[in-house]
């Protein structure tokens, strides 16, 4: 098990897992499982680019990573992942050094590498 820090570095949280296999977030309440495919797709659709953050559950802004985790999840796999969650695929993204964050005002700019 690893351990490190959301898209913003607030908040410490633990996971299993690979970029090949998904990764689970482990909370005490329960497990998230977080599919590969989704992973891929995100890396895939943002690659080279520096898209928002937008990890809020209600209010993630089109185009930011939240959105389209929310939106693949929806239309692509039929189940509901929330924008949330977001923030801790892009701090294992950024350990595995896939992803860049910074924080630019009041938001998170992620950039994937090319």
């Amino acid at each position: 098990m690893k351990t490190t820090t959301t898209a913003g570095g607030r908040s410490k949280f633990s996971y299993t897992g690979s970029l090949a296999d998904g990764f689970k977030l482990m909370f005490p309440s329960k497990p998230i499982l977080i599919k590969s495919e989704i992973i891929n797709s995100l890396l895939s659709a943002f690659k080279g680019q520096s898209v928002l953050g937008g990890f809020h559950a209600t209010k993630s802004p089109e185009g930011s990573v939240g959105h389209y985790i929310s939106t693949y999840q929806s239309n692509t796999m039929k189940s509901s992942l929330s924008p949330v969650y977001g923030s801790h695929i892009i701090g294992i993204l950024r350990d595995l050094e896939l992803v860049s964050v910074s924080k630019e005002k009041y938001s998170i700019v992620v950039k994937f590498s090319d």
